[in-house]
């Protein structure tokens, strides 16, 4: 009896072995090997730093017209990748911005003596000379008039003009002409303040009598009264008011010491303190002051200080902003 109990019992923990074998999770096998291989690397390509490219320091200079009669303008573009300064003799020349470029203008005096002169344009270490030619014109001399309403005033003889000149209206002038501004306003060409330039009182011209000379630092341009003056370029309105001899005045201050001057006008059509466009009106013309005889536009350029042919500038500014 026994007996058969324990085989009963043997056979019975046979059997139950066997089920708990059958019934356990199946664990994937892992490959020996795995366990002793060096981790995946993440490899990143990086690319080497490249240093800057800096562009060689570059000049060139474009040069117009390079002879010219004393009274008129020199003019020069310096193309470059760093801002050139320009010199002449020992002033420097300041220089308008125009996109990549700069361009430079140096005025003459009608009294100025004929040389042969240069200008150094200096950019980092490259350097460039301008060479030009200053020819001695010589201008014309015709007899002076007074016009009547002058002359009743007491003012006779080209020296009395003069010094009323002086004393009325140049004293006010000099005062809004002496300041260099820093800012540039231009960014076109100069253009002609009326829609036709009909010369009738020629730049440089000296009007005299026995008693004394003046000479003519404008342009005379004929027109109808009433017609409207333009300005010749972008700038800050610095006067607009009437002189004694110059009538009805108004003075444009185009930046870096250049000034255009429009006198004996009908009408003032702006302020002090405006900034005019260019071809903007500024006024009408007329025959307004002592010292104009019919009506006209007295139109004048300053550079500096120094007065220069108007028309020669005009076409000068062109062929700069042409280039």
């Amino acid at each position: 009896m026994r007996t058969i109990l324990a085989s009963v019992l043997a056979a019975l923990l046979v059997l139950g072995a066997l089920y708990v074998l059958g019934s356990s999770p199946i664990v994937e096998e892992i490959d020996p090997e795995l366990l002793h291989a060096e981790p995946e690397r993440l490899t990143v390509s990086i690319a080497e730093r490249e240093e800057p490219q800096i562009d060689p320091d570059t000049l060139e200079v474009y040069v117009p017209v390079s002879s010219i009669d004393r009274g008129e303008t020199i003019g020069f573009v310096a193309t470059s990748n760093i801002a050139p300064k320009a010199y002449y003799e020992e002033d420097q020349i300041p220089l308008a911005r125009n996109e990549d470029s700069y361009i430079g203008l140096l005025g003459f005096d009608t009294r100025a003596l004929p040389r042969q002169g240069t200008i150094e344009v200096v950019a980092g270490d490259l350097r460039e000379v301008i060479s030009f030619e200053l020819i001695g014109k010589e201008y014309r001399v015709s007899k002076i008039i007074v016009p009547d309403k002058l002359a009743s005033t007491g003012v006779t003889t080209a020296s009395q003009v003069s010094q009323s000149v002086a004393k009325n209206d140049n004293r006010s002038l000099s005062e809004v002409l002496a300041p260099i501004s820093t800012t540039n306003y231009i960014t076109e060409p100069f253009t002609s303040p009326l829609p036709t330039w009909v010369d009738v009182g020629e730049f440089g011209v000296v009007r005299e009598d026995q008693h004394g000379a003046i000479r003519h630092l404008g342009v005379d341009l004929d027109g109808a009264e009433g017609d409207e003056i333009m300005a010749s370029n972008r700038g800050m309105v610095v006067l607009a008011e009437s002189l004694p001899n110059y009538g009805k005045t108004v003075v444009i201050d185009h930046g870096l010491g250049i000034y255009s001057l429009y006198l004996h006008l009908e009408d003032i059509k702006t302020i002090e303190g405006q900034l005019i466009e260019r071809g903007e009106v500024l006024g009408t013309l007329g025959n307004s002051g002592l010292y104009s005889l019919e009506p006209h536009l007295h139109f004048s350029i300053k550079i500096r200080g120094v007065s220069v042919n108007p028309k020669q500038f005009i076409f000068l500014s062109e062929e700069l902003y042409k280039y």
